[in-house]
């Protein structure tokens, strides 16, 4: 089992190149498709249509995860870079996607748990009751008492502005909090916080360096891949 993972987009295209030039079995994307400082929300709206487009030909081989910045339009928690004409744009994109069950929260392969920002044990046990990473579904979410909001932004640990506390869910949490209280049996892959280069550290691959390196999966390794300029 080949696959290839892809971080934070935000409106970037080189996924198209990655998935072009890679062989894979399997092709995730972590979430945060939109907002950016630099490009135009119609042009966003653009590369994630395209995304939508792509996941419509391959179907289960293409697996597309749900970031705090989609969250923002799709749920409504502002976060920051929130734009008022992006959400004209793109809150139909993710009702689409949300509609055709085109989009999870987390995907789990054997033992490597793919999700935006990592799941923090305190969040899946104590948050919401969950006991084992498998539970972390959109219909179980949606059947809990906090429904959706259970993946917003919280302070039930302490007020941190940068969302560095262990309840934060996989769409906030910072990889000081998940380091130090990771998901026993499990390693991960998550995007979410953009560090200077590529970091593996105790079996957790912090992937957010698009359109620079990617992450490749291959029998169960880990590696990552630099994406050469053209």
């Amino acid at each position: 089992m080949r696959i290839v993972v892809i971080g934070d987009t935000h409106g970037h295209t080189a996924w198209k190149r990655i998935l072009n030039e890679e062989e894979y079995d399997k092709a995730i994307m972590l979430g945060d498709y939109v907002d950016s400082f630099t490009l135009q929300p119609k042009d966003i709206a653009d590369n994630l249509l395209d995304i939508i487009k792509h996941k419509e030909r391959m179907g289960d081989k293409l697996i597309l995860l749900y970031g705090n910045h989609d969250h923002s339009y799709y749920y409504g928690e502002k976060c920051s870079g929130w734009n008022m004409v992006g959400r004209y744009f793109y809150c139909p994109l993710f009702e689409d996607m949300f509609n055709e069950k085109m989009i999870d929260l987390i995907h789990i392969e054997d033992d490597i748990i793919f999700s935006h920002a990592g799941v923090s044990d305190y969040w899946m046990r104590e948050v919401c009751g969950f006991n084992d990473a498998h539970d972390i579904t959109f219909d179980k979410i949606k059947e809990f008492p906090l429904g959706m909001s259970c993946l917003d932004w919280n302070m039930i640990k302490g007020y941190d502005g940068y969302g560095d506390t262990i309840s934060q869910s996989p769409l906030w949490i910072r990889p000081h909090s998940l380091l130090k209280c990771k998901v026993d049996g499990y390693r991960q892959v998550v995007g979410h916080t953009h560090l200077r280069t590529p970091v593996e550290q105790d079996g957790i691959w912090f992937n957010d360096q698009m359109p620079e390196y990617y992450v490749i999966v291959e029998d169960g390794e880990i590696s990552f891949k630099e994406l050469k300029p053209l």
